[in-house]
């Protein structure tokens, strides 16, 4: 019966099929490890702030601040990053929003290390931030933007065990391959810190020539189990910094391990950072 009905079955008229929905065009995620080191706005925001009556104080000010992006194929490479000194910020009123007078000498110095992971560069490129004074209100663009950043590469990486560092207190830390890489790092007296310290629970460590080819410093006990170490830079009496690891009382003897991760050749970059024209919000 079947080779009956199927001739009959062709000749009823086709319903044509309605169009589906067109398929959705995925967009490329982009990345940011890719071609020569460049620097790109990622976001702007301005906040204008007033109060009225009485004397309230408020942490926060007016403000404008610009989350710029660093990308290349240079962030595989990244081992440190310092902050961003901005130089020059004018709107196109011909005002500049920037007191040069914010950075201290140590956040102009100051680099950290790059905990990211390539992974996340590879996403994000490296994300900084400035803070600068409100824009006139004429003003519709930001005239010029300029500043560095020091960005520090390196691939090889080594590993130094000091144990018992306590013994060099007020003295360089004696390791021939830390001086083969020119690394001059002390333990620091507490005679020679500004402000007291808890003496009992603290190791003062001054770094004062190749800082930059240090990429961690962590703590071990006698057993190689990690100790946990809270860091705080202070000041010296002289006006030089220096790092304070604080550690618990019962782990600070003669077993205690410093473990230097250090990068025998680096390459140091004062990348410059220059936008102009940027649109206000």
């Amino acid at each position: 019966m079947l080779h009956l009905m199927l001739p009959l079955l062709l000749l009823l008229p086709q319903v044509p099929t309605a169009p589906g929905p067109e398929p959705a065009t995925t967009q490329p995620t982009p990345v940011y490890d890719e071609g020569p080191l460049a620097v790109e706005i990622s976001g702007v925001r301005e906040m204008r702030l007033k109060m009225f009556g009485g004397p309230e104080q408020v942490q926060n000010d007016s403000d404008l601040r610009v989350q710029y992006r660093i990308k290349g194929e240079r962030l595989r490479e990244l081992s440190r990053f310092g902050n961003l000194i901005l130089t020059d910020f004018t709107d196109d009123t011909g005002t500049q929003l920037l007191d040069p007078s914010i950075y201290t000498e140590q956040e102009k110095k100051f680099t950290r290390v790059n905990t990211m992971g390539t992974e996340r560069l590879r996403q994000t490129g490296l994300l900084l931030v400035s803070r600068v004074k409100m824009a006139n209100r004429a003003a519709r663009h930001v005239k010029s933007i300029k500043g560095t950043v020091k960005l520090i590469f390196a691939t090889e990486l080594e590993k130094r065990t000091v144990i018992n560092p306590g013994q060099f207190y007020g003295k360089n830390i004696a390791d021939a391959r830390l001086e083969a890489i020119g690394i001059q790092a002390r333990i620091v007296p507490f005679d020679e810190i500004e402000q007291p310290i808890p003496t009992d629970r603290a190791i003062v460590v001054q770094v004062r020539a190749h800082e930059e080819n240090i990429h961690t410093i962590t703590w071990f006990d006698g057993w190689m189990r990690p100790v946990q170490a809270r860091e705080t830079m202070l000041t010296l009496k002289g006006g030089e910094t220096a790092t304070a690891y604080y550690i618990e009382p019962q782990l600070l003897n003669d077993e205690l391990q410093m473990v230097f991760e250090v990068h025998p050749k680096v390459e140091v970059v004062d990348f410059p950072v220059e936008i102009h024209d940027l649109e206000l919000p």
